[in-house]
This record gives C-alpha cells, sequence and structure tokens, in this order.
C-alpha cells in the first residue's frame, strides 16, 4: 500500500466559525507543499509492518530545507509566485523577511507590488514530531524590462536568502542551548525589553525611545542577577527565540561581505555557521559597548572546514572593536601571530576578509592551510584558541591614514543611477566617477564608480604603481529593455611618489590620468565625468591648507562639507572664516551650557557653528534646520566629531540681508524650544 507520506495538518488549533473554509485553505496549502518537496523523496512504498521507517524519509526533508521555488515566466505584464518552505524551529520571522526582501530586492531600486500572500505552520500527520513552515508570495510584473531583470535576479536572490535562513537558524540554536554569562543576560534583556517598547507607529518621537533604551541599560547594569529587579528577572530566564527581529536584516548583511566568489567555493554549511558566529560576536559587543565604551573588547572563533579541493583549512574569526577612527589593527602581524601557533603554515590567497560598521566594530575572516595539506593538530589548535585572544590586545595600532572621503551607500548608489542615466546607447563610451578619498605622506586613495555594459566577468589586478583594495559590482539597469547595466565600485589605492612632479607636488591629473589607463585596460575608451569637478575640489583643499594650519581636522572637515559639490564651489575665504569658527567651537567650555551657537557673514553667506558634547542634541537640530529649507539648494553643511565634541556648520547662501537675518532667527528659535533654559549666542 503507497502511504501518503505529505498529508498536512495546521499546527495551530483551527478558528471557531469557518471550520469549512479553513479546512480548504489547509487543503491548499497541502498541494503546494507536494508541488515543492522533490518528487523522489517520499516516492517510495511502505507497507504497514514497516511503518516506522517513515522517519528516515523526514530527515532527509530536513537536510534538504530550506527549499525555494518560484513559477514559470510568462511574457509580461504577468504575474509570478515564489515560496518558500522551512522549518518552523528557530525560524520565525522568516514569512516578513521573505516577503520584504523579494519586495526590495528583486530590482534594485524598486518596490515591486505583492498582489497575494498565503502561509501556514503546519505539521505532517504521519510524523507530527517537528513542525514547518510554508509561505507563498505572488508578484505582479509590469514590463518586459522587469521581468527580465528578475529572471536574472531570483536564482541569486533565492541563494541568498537560503544561507540567511540557515545562519539565523543556527545562530538562535547557539543562543538557546549554551549556558549564558552575565553580560549575555543583559543582552538578552535588552532585546526583551526593545521588543516591549518599541513604537506602534512612526508618529512617536524616537528621543522618546532613546532615552528610554538608555534608561533600561541602566536598570540592566548590575552584576549579580540578585541586583536585578524581580519583575525583570523572567525576561531574562525566558530566553525566547525572538533575539532580534532584525536578525534576518543583520545576517544578509553580512553575506555581502564575503562576495559572490567566495561563497561560491565554500561549503554551504560552514558558510552559514560563519555568519551566525560573526552576527552573534557583532551583537554582542554592540552591546557590551554601550557599557563599557572605552574597552577593546574581542571574541575569536575558530572553524575547521575544507575548500576545493578537498583541502582541510583553518578559518579564524575575528570580530572587536576600535576606539577612534584612526585606530586599526596590523593585519601583517596578526597572520605571523598565527603562524607562530600553526607552524608551517600560510594564508589561503583571497581568504583575508575584513569590514568595519559606523559603529567602529571590526569583523575579520581568514583561513589557514598546512604548508603539506594535512589537517592541523589538534594541539596546535588549541594553542591558538587559548592565546589568540589576549596576543591580538598587542596588534592596536594608530593608522597615518586619514579617511576623508568615506563614501557611503547612498552616495554610491546615487552616483550608479547618476551614471546609468548617461549611458544612453550600446556605443557610449562607460561613464567613469572618481573620487578623491583619502591621502598620507606616501600614499592617496581613490573611489572609483563606473556603469557599463559588459556582463564579462573582470578582474582587476595590481599595477607597480597601483593597488586595488577592493572591488564590487552589481546590476545598475538596463538599456533599452535588452542590455544589462553593469555598475562597478572600486578603492584603488596609489604611491604619491609615482605622481610627483620635480618641485615634489602631487600631481592629481597624473594620478587620475593613471587610473583612466587602468581601467581602459578592462573597459576600452570612458567618459570622466567629473574631471572638472575633482580638480576644483583637490585645489579647493590645498587652498585651505596653504592659509591655515595643515592638521587632519582641516580634511576632515572639508570632506564632510555637503552637498559634496560644494567642496568645490565654496571660496577658500568662506572656507577659512567656516574653518576658523570649528576650531573656536572647540575651545569652549560645556560645563554650564550644553551647546554654542557661532555666527558670521560674508557678503552672500550666513555662517553657523553649533558645537556641543551631545550628539543627539545636534542630531535634532541637524534635523530640523534641514528640514527648514528642505526644498532649497542654498544650504550647506559640514558635521565634524572630534575629543567628545560634535559641531555643526550651516552656511546660507543668500544675498539679502533680510533674508539672512530671518534664517538666523529661525535657528536661534529652534535652539531655545529644544532646550529653553540654555542657549548661548556669541
Amino acid at each position: 500500500m503507497k502511504i501518503d507520506f505529505l498529508k498536512i495538518k495546521s499546527g495551530f488549533n483551527a478558528p471557531k466559525g469557518n471550520k469549512q473554509g479553513f479546512d480548504s485553505y489547509v487543503s491548499s496549502i497541502e498541494k503546494l507543499v507536494k508541488e515543492m518537496i522533490p518528487k523522489d523523496l517520499f516516492d517510495t512504498e511502505v507497507s504497514p509492518p514497516h511503518f516506522l521507517s517513515y522517519e528516515s524519509y523526514f530527515q532527509k526533508l530536513g537536510e534538504s530545507l530550506p527549499l525555494i521555488k518560484w513559477s514559470s515566466f510568462e511574457e509580461a505584464p504577468c504575474s509570478i509566485s515564489v515560496a518558500i518552505l522551512c522549518s518552523a524551529e528557530y525560524t520565525h520571522g522568516t514569512g516578513r523577511f521573505f516577503l520584504d526582501t523579494m519586495a526590495r530586492s528583486l530590482i534594485p531600486g524598486k518596490q515591486l507590488p505583492i498582489t497575494a500572500i498565503r502561509s501556514l505552520n503546519f505539521r505532517f500527520i504521519i510524523y507530527p514530531k517537528d513542525r514547518y513552515f510554508i509561505t507563498e508570495i505572488f508578484i505582479d510584473i509590469e514590463n518586459e524590462r522587469d521581468l527580465y531583470q528578475i529572471r536574472q535576479t531570483l536564482p541569486r536572490l533565492a541563494e541568498e536568502i537560503r544561507l540567511t535562513l540557515l545562519a539565523t537558524q543556527h545562530a538562535r540554536k547557539i543562543v538557546l542551548a549554551k549556558p549564558l554569562t552575565m553580560d549575555e543576560k543583559r543582552m538578552v534583556l535588552l532585546e526583551n525589553l526593545s521588543s516591549l517598547v518599541k513604537r506602534p507607529d512612526d508618529q512617536h518621537d524616537p528621543n522618546i525611545l532613546e532615552e528610554t533604551h538608555h534608561l533600561l541599560l541602566k536598570v540592566a547594569h548590575h552584576e549579580t542577577p540578585s541586583q536585578i529587579p524581580d519583575h525583570l528577572l523572567p525576561l531574562i530566564e525566558e530566553r525566547p527565540q525572538a533575539f532580534d527581529h532584525n536578525m534576518f536584516q543583520g545576517i544578509q548583511s553580512l553575506i555581502l561581505m564575503f562576495g559572490e566568489n567566495m561563497i561560491s567555493k565554500r561549503d554551504v554549511g560552514h558558510l552559514y555557521r560563519t555568519l551566525s558566529y560573526l552576527y552573534l560576536f557583532r551583537k554582542n559587543i554592540s552591546h557590551r559597548l554601550k557599557i563599557k565604551e572605552n574597552e577593546h573588547l574581542i571574541s575569536i572563533k575558530v572553524l575547521r572546514t575544507t575548500i576545493t579541493p578537498k583541502t582541510p583549512v583553518l578559518a579564524v574569526l575575528i570580530c572587536l572593536n576600535f576606539k577612534s577612527e584612526q585606530e586599526n589593527l596590523d593585519q601583517k602581524k596578526l597572520i605571523q601571530v598565527i603562524q607562530s601557533h600553526l607552524p608551517y603554515s600560510r594564508l589561503v590567497e583571497d581568504s583575508l576578509i575584513t569590514s568595519k560598521d559606523k559603529d567602529r566594530i571590526c569583523m575579520l575572516y581568514l583561513e589557514m592551510v598546512q604548508e603539506d595539506g594535512r589537517p592541523f593538530a589538534q594541539a596546535h589548535v588549541k594553542e591558538l584558541k587559548k592565546k589568540l585572544p589576549k596576543e591580538i590586545h598587542s596588534l592596536y595600532r594608530f593608522s597615518e591614514v586619514h579617511r576623508t572621503h568615506d563614501a557611503n551607500e547612498e552616495e554610491v548608489v546615487r552616483n550608479i543611477l547618476t551614471l546609468s542615466k548617461e549611458l544612453k546607447t550600446p556605443q557610449d563610451p562607460p561613464p567613469v566617477i572618481i573620487h578623491f578619498a583619502s591621502e598620507t605622506e606616501k600614499i592617496v586613495t581613490f573611489t572609483v564608480i563606473l556603469v557599463c555594459l559588459n556582463s564579462k566577468k573582470i578582474y582587476f589586478e595590481n599595477s607597480p604603481h597601483m593597488k586595488v583594495l577592493s572591488h564590487q559590482s552589481k546590476i545598475a539597469g538596463i538599456l533599452n529593455k535588452r542590455h544589462l547595466q553593469h555598475a562597478h565600485v572600486l578603492e584603488l589605492e596609489l604611491e604619491k611618489e609615482s605622481f610627483t612632479d620635480e618641485n615634489g607636488k602631487f600631481s592629481l591629473y597624473e594620478a587620475r590620468k593613471s587610473i583612466l589607463s587602468y581601467l581602459k585596460k578592462s573597459f576600452g575608451p570612458m567618459r570622466d565625468f567629473n574631471s572638472g569637478m575633482i580638480v576644483k575640489q583637490y585645489e579647493n583643499l590645498s587652498k585651505l591648507k596653504a592659509i591655515v594650519l595643515p592638521t587632519p581636522l582641516v580634511e576632515k572637515f572639508f570632506y564632510s562639507i555637503a552637498p559634496g559639490y560644494m567642496q568645490s564651489l565654496l571660496s577658500t575665504e568662506t572656507l577659512k572664516i567656516h574653518y576658523e569658527m570649528l576650531l573656536k567651537s572647540l575651545e569652549v567650555s560645556f560645563e554650564k551650557v550644553p551647546y554654542h551657537l557661532f555666527s558670521d557673514t560674508t557678503d552672500e553667506e550666513l555662517l553657523l557653528m553649533m558645537s556641543s558634547p551631545f550628539d543627539k542634541l545636534i542630531d535634532q537640530i541637524k534635523q530640523e534646520t534641514v528640514s527648514l529649507l528642505s526644498s532649497s539648494t542654498n544650504l550647506t553643511t559640514s558635521d565634524v566629531s572630534i575629543n567628545g565634541i560634535r559641531v555643526l556648520g550651516l552656511i546660507f547662501s543668500v544675498e539679502d540681508p533680510s533674508l539672512r537675518q530671518e534664517f538666523l532667527n529661525q535657528i536661534i528659535s529652534l535652539i531655545k524650544s529644544l532646550d529653553p533654559g540654555v542657549a548661548s549666542t556669541l
């Protein structure tokens, strides 16, 4: 007798009043489940005496989860369905994550309409031990252009979702299985409290939540459980699965750190374990830093894995924090320290990956392999695990490199969109934007963004005077419904000595010319989109350095000016006045007042500089000020933090003195409304 293994029942009690309708719904989900599961997995004859043998089939099913399938594509306009089947254990939130990711990421920059959703938490009648979850979404596709891009994106996105779900599941298992330290108990407590005070809508003042969260941090900061109020203890002991409502997004962002080339050559099991540990390390350090702000916190995990062909390697995962933007880790010495514990080992080529977030939390991944290809001795691995955390403390150093123009994600996307619009025909040369990013005495760094129609895999190699620090590629759009536009973002490092003239002056023009020649080898003739602007920008910075004391603060101030094109358009005199106001604002005392406001004028500009040790105050002032002129192009801002002081600069460009005075009055009124008792105008 052939048994139907795939009969299902709801994982919860049916709602009262409409049993027939609910049963019909479960039947429709059952049909979807049968379509999702590979036919050969349960296609077998099982007689009643051997009824218990079905367990192995469900074990195979569990090993193959999560499964993602989608309907066939038709001509647009049309609809497609995409469904995911997974275990219901440690995967709550999958439905929301799946829906959001599909709607936002199938076509970058476009929110796709979701026309229908169905989902169910269920069990198999023949094997009710395990719970499963399935959800199906229906997406409306308006035109052939969208359909073409979805065809290209969906397979990659499905694999990314699958890996994210596996890593999330593994991370939650780790949290719920291991005994918690006191720091971890604080973290879980804060996660629960955060979920309790989540605002129900977007109309509440976000600072209320920030202040509440700060208060709860103080409540949680106790050294012994007996000091924690009784009504909060259940939230620690419960250790709910809702460890982090943004867990899926957090782990998904880590996938970008590794890149497609790395992921394609590594075992999926190793990848999701790595992602889950890095996520937990970052989360743990982030919470601990709220209490221990001035400490170096380090988390390390060593994992055995293999690479193709089956060569045993040792993966080292490190998560740590930096106390300042200038601090970093000596990676060369780190490799040497690891090699001292693993004799006759070397770094696997292209396996060293690092990522630092805005909170100065750094994640580092690397792989070591024995020269003879044999597995590492257990004694050596044990010694590495024991000694490496302590030895890393000696590897912190202060960098000479002063980052001046860190292109954030929004700016990169904005530039990609601009360039994609410039590429109007297949015959157009690829447009490129070259941003001057940083410099030291010996090197200079550029960020390069270009858009082209070349779909071939491109590998960038170092040249004698140029080093490729990073390279990312993504789809930017579709030209004429036929040609995919590919965006490339590179960070290049050049030796200044190679571009210095006979007078010892660095030539930005020659450096950019060298970059264009380098890019032409891969892309052919190109159009330098921002050549005039970048030269003017560099000239402005050089002139400013010539008339003020040239310290790292000058560059930090200059490259904080927004919008970026104003770095090229502002006069040197205006820059000098504004910079001197910045220096003045750093010298005042904040013992009696929480912030100061300085003002000055030129013939056509009102210059303001506000300083405070409280980031939240400056954030409020900046947000409200920008909203005053939301539709105006006359406002330029700068934003610098140094030695615990945040300084916000405003330049209001208008010839009419009455308008400048009106704007100043509005700013003063705004400051007084934020804190009526303390406003100092100098």
